[in-house]
């Protein structure tokens, strides 16, 4: 173990540390709002928008993200998010091409997912800011 080398040197330690803390919690910033930002240009169908958001007002997260996500520990609604939004982008590509593997309810439960995570990461962004 090195020996300590005085106040001064745990002082610059302290600055980096918080330096890099700023550093870390501003990419998550960014990554949380370039996040929100992806979802509230999402372009799909008019008819499965308004479903998706219907759909969202049933939403339980622990039965919806296990059946799409699959079983075990689910992760918090950010990573879940940008899953689901990686999930998304792949489905709604096969709807573009007209694959025969395309699913319009794998693709609605998808949507119905993204927009109840999106909800509720909201809801804990503001509950945290207050």
């Amino acid at each position: 173990m090195k020996p300590s080398s005085g106040v001064t040197g745990s002082k610059a330690t302290l600055a980096q540390v918080v330096y890099k803390h700023r550093a870390t919690s501003n990419a998550k910033e960014h990554t949380v709002q370039d996040l929100m930002t992806t979802i509230s240009t999402l372009r799909r169908p008019r008819l499965l928008a308004r479903a998706a958001k219907e759909g969202a007002q049933e939403y339980v997260r622990e039965r919806h993200l296990q059946r799409i996500l699959g079983y075990g520990s689910l992760p918090g609604s950010g990573a879940a998010l940008m899953r689901l939004m990686e999930l998304e982008r792949d489905v709604n590509a096969q709807r573009l091409e007209d694959d025969s593997a395309y699913s319009l309810v794998r693709h609605l439960d998808l949507m119905i997912a993204i927009v109840g995570e999106a909800r509720l990461f909201q809801a804990s962004r503001a509950y945290r800011l207050e």
